[in-house]
């Protein structure tokens, strides 16, 4: 049930395409994502797209799990996005790999909100850094 109402899996499946398509093109690689919370569309999509999610066990530990898992898509609110930007700002790469296209922590291609967006100047950041911003499907 989602909202109260039953989903069917056609719509489960339309959902993870929408998703899909949210996303910035990767190199074909498998799709690593981080999230807070539960969300029918990531299992969806994750289900549909054999990638790998990593579901903070808190809050508190979904910034440093993401920058552990080096993920490809991060999934969050506002205020954890821009937690998210804390951490880029600090990240030091590996002396070998300090190129300034580099993506943040090497392959962070999406990152994607709920609720009320991020600010402009937070999406701005992210879209200097060649991520693509966006809000996350609905179901």
């Amino acid at each position: 049930m989602v909202g109260g109402r039953e989903v069917n899996q056609e719509e489960l499946v339309a959902a993870a395409a929408a998703f899909q398509e949210a996303l910035a093109p990767g190199d074909g690689g498998r799709e690593i994502a981080v999230m807070g919370r539960l969300n029918r569309v990531l299992l969806s999509w994750a289900t549909v797209h054999g990638a790998a999610l990593l579901l903070a066990p808190s809050p508190e530990s979904q910034v440093g799990s993401a920058v552990w898992a080096r993920p490809t898509v991060f999934h969050g609110t506002a205020a954890e996005l821009a937690a998210l930007r804390r951490a880029v700002e600090e990240e030091r790469p590996p002396f070998w790999d300090r190129r300034k296209d580099r993506l943040p922590f090497g392959r962070l291609r999406t990152v994607l909100w709920s609720g009320e967006g991020p600010s402009e100047e937070e999406s701005a950041f992210w879209e200097r850094k060649g991520v693509r911003v966006g809000k996350l499907p609905a179901l």
